[in-house]
C-alpha cells in the first residue's frame, strides 16, 4: 500500500473543488493507495474523504504572503517522507516527490507589464521552475494546459493529462433535444452564465452591450457582487451544482465569457446536456465545433452582442445543436490518477 499526502489548502474555486472531490473518490476506490496527511482549508468538505486521515487545516492569515511562505519553507516545517499530491497549482519546496495539479490558466496569460497581474504570475512561473524537480509530475486537465506547461515552464517537464470522467464530475442524466419554453417567461430567450465573480470571468462585458427585447441573462451571482445597468440580467445567487442541471433543462443556451480556463466545466456540462453555447474564441474553446457554438471576440462587446442575437434568431427558428462524444471528452490522451500515482505510466 502506497502512502501519500494531499495538499489542497489553496483550492477555493468551485470547479476545482468539484474536480478534486472526484479525484479523491477515485484514489479511495483504487485500493493501492492510502492517504496519510491532508492539508486543507475550512471551506472544503471534509466528508469528501473516507477513512482515517490526519487533517491539518491551513490558514493564510496574511493572504498571498502566507501562501508564499508556505511554499518556500515547506520542507523545513512539514518533514515527511510521503509523496505528496499538490492540488493548488504551485509546487512546494519539498524533498519528496510531488504531483502538482495545475488548473490556473492565468499563470500562462500575457499580462501588460503595467499590471500587477504580470508580476504575480511571473512569480508563479518562477516558483514552478525553482521547486519542480526532475522526477516530479505536473497534472493538467486538458492537452491545451499541457502545451502551456511545456512552453512556459520547460519542454522537459513531465506532464500528464488526468482523465476527466464521470466519477470526477457527475454528469447529467438527460440530453436536450429541443428548445423548451419557460412557463415563467415563455417569450424570453433565456441564457445562463454559471460563474463565480472573478476578474477573468469578464462579467463587465454585460454592461457594454445593448440588449434586444425578450433577452434574459441569468447569473449565479448576488446583485451586490456585480451590478448590471439592464433589467435583462437576473440574479439567482450561488447555486449548488445539482441545481444547475435543473436550470440546464429549461434555458435556451449557455453563455460563457471567461478569457482563460484550464477546463471550462460549464462548457463540458452544456455539451453533455446538448445545449447551444455562446463563448469566446479562445484557446480552451478551440476544439469546439462552430456548428454548435456562437463565437465572439473577447475584446469586442459588439461581437458578443451579435453572437447573442444570432443564437436567439437561430434557436427561435427551430435549430438545436447536436454535440458529438469527442467534443465532450476534453480530447487528447489522458490517464487515470491511480496509474499516475502508482507509476504505471511512462516517464514522459
Amino acid at each position: 500500500m502506497k502512502l501519500i499526502d494531499i495538499h489542497q489548502a489553496n483550492v477555493f474555486g468551485l470547479g476545482a473543488q468539484k474536480f478534486i472531490v472526484g479525484l479523491i473518490r477515485e484514489i479511495h476506490n483504487c485500493g493501492g493507495i492510502a492517504i496519510d496527511n491532508v492539508y486543507l482549508n475550512k471551506l472544503f468538505p471534509r466528508d469528501a474523504y473516507s477513512g482515517n486521515h490526519r487533517f491539518v487545516y491551513v490558514r493564510y492569515c496574511l493572504g498571498f504572503f502566507s501562501r508564499l511562505a508556505e511554499i518556500f519553507f515547506w520542507r523545513f516545517f512539514r518533514k515527511n517522507n510521503n509523496e505528496i499530491l499538490v492540488l493548488g497549482d504551485l509546487p512546494l519546496n519539498t524533498a519528496s516527490k510531488q504531483y502538482v495539479l495545475c488548473h490556473q490558466s492565468l499563470i500562462f496569460k500575457d499580462f501588460s507589464k503595467t499590471s500587477i497581474q504580470f508580476y504575480k504570475f511571473w512569480l508563479f512561473r518562477f516558483i514552478f521552475k525553482l521547486f519542480l524537480k526532475k522526477h516530479d509530475i505536473v497534472l493538467v486537465q486538458t492537452e491545451e494546459m499541457a502545451k502551456n506547461i511545456r512552453v512556459h515552464i520547460g519542454s522537459n517537464v513531465n506532464v500528464k493529462v488526468v482523465d476527466v470522467g464521470s466519477n470526477y464530475f457527475g454528469w447529467p442524466d438527460f440530453i436536450r433535444r429541443q428548445r423548451i419554453r419557460s412557463n415563467k417567461a415563455p417569450n424570453s430567450f433565456r441564457i445562463i452564465y454559471p460563474s463565480a465573480f472573478y476578474p477573468h470571468k469578464n462579467h463587465y462585458l454585460l454592461n457594454l452591450i445593448t440588449y434586444k427585447e425578450n433577452i434574459e441573462i441569468i447569473l449565479t451571482l448576488n446583485q451586490d457582487e456585480f451590478y448590471s445597468y439592464d433589467t435583462a440580467v437576473t440574479y439567482i445567487g450561488r447555486v449548488p451544482r445539482e441545481h444547475i442541471f435543473d436550470l440546464y433543462k429549461e434555458v435556451d443556451a449557455l453563455l460563457f465569457l471567461s478569457s482563460n480556463e484550464s477546463l471550462g466545466l460549464p462548457i463540458l456540462e452544456a455539451i453533455k446536456c446538448n445545449l447551444p453555447i455562446i463563448c469566446p474564441r479562445a484557446e480552451y474553446t478551440g476544439h469546439l465545433s462552430p456548428n454548435n457554438c456562437f463565437f465572439f471576440e473577447i475584446d469586442d462587446p459588439s461581437s458578443l452582442e451579435r453572437a447573442i442575437f444570432r443564437a436567439s434568431e437561430k434557436i427561435s427558428a427551430g435549430w438545436w445543436p447536436n454535440w458529438s462524444f469527442d467534443e465532450s471528452t476534453c480530447r487528447g490522451s489522458s490517464t487515470v490518477i491511480e496509474d499516475i500515482l502508482l507509476g504505471r505510466v511512462d516517464a514522459r
